[in-house]
């Protein structure tokens, strides 16, 4: 009976030493396989988005740039950036032979992630002179809006009261 015993005793030992821990093994190892997987399917998620990241990215660059072209630049001052709306307008008024009565800058105002510079000004034309004034304008290659616009007739011709808006980022 010791035989016995001794003989069920050892295959107990072997099991709980030997086979047992190869089972526990095993289970931690499927669990980190499954992980493992996990992760590389992430990982191929991942490298698809970048790379419709980057087919965006690139297609959209042209347009960013153009885009930025409308604002005055950063690196410049201002007062730099007010005189060239100015100047703007004055050669838009001019081509169209238009007469500047008066033109003043306005108070530059800090928006959420740009500035608007504000020129005010009055000029006096003819309907015609007018229609291509405002085409120049809307069609300069700085994205300019009028903030305000009136009109009123002075003599035969009619007097442009307005305030136009050049943006810097």
């Amino acid at each position: 009976m010791d035989k016995k015993l001794l003989i069920i005793l050892l295959l107990t030992v072997i099991y709980i030493f030997g086979i047992h821990p190869f089972g526990s093994q095993s289970e931690f190892k499927r669990i980190e396989l499954k992980n493992i997987h996990k992760s590389i399917a992430e990982e191929r998620f991942i490298a698809k988005k970048a790379e419709e990241i980057k087919k965006a990215y690139s297609s959209n660059q042209s347009i960013i740039k153009k885009n930025r072209s409308l604002f005055f630049p950063v690196n410049t001052p201002t007062s730099n950036d007010m005189s060239k709306l100015q100047q703007i307008i004055k050669r838009i008024a001019g081509e169209n032979g238009m007469q500047i009565v008066s033109i003043n800058w306005g108070v530059v105002t800090k928006k959420t992630g740009y500035y608007a510079l504000p020129i005010s000004f009055r000029i006096r034309g003819y309907p015609d002179q007018l229609k291509r004034f405002m085409k120049g304008i809307l069609s300069s290659d700085k994205l300019i809006r009028f903030e305000t616009f009136s009109i009123s007739k002075f003599r035969k011709q009619l007097l442009i009261s307005s305030v136009a808006m050049g943006f810097k980022l």
